[in-house]
């Protein structure tokens, strides 16, 4: 295993919406990211990891 930091913040369960698979996330993980209603977010491919940002 590499040797990194990383913080487990939260885990949640996927669920089936009509043809696509929901996430909600967590108000945790919301206050850090600083998301309102209507906020974007983009998925990031790192090497074996997918990371999630706040869109500016």
């Amino acid at each position: 295993m590499e040797d990194r930091e990383e913080e487990l913040i939260a885990v949640v369960q996927a669920s089936k919406f009509q043809s696509s698979v929901k996430v909600t996330i967590p108000k945790k993980v919301v206050r850090e990211l600083e998301l309102e209603h209507g906020s974007f977010v983009g998925f990031y491919r790192q090497k074996n990891f997918i990371v999630i940002r706040r869109m500016k």
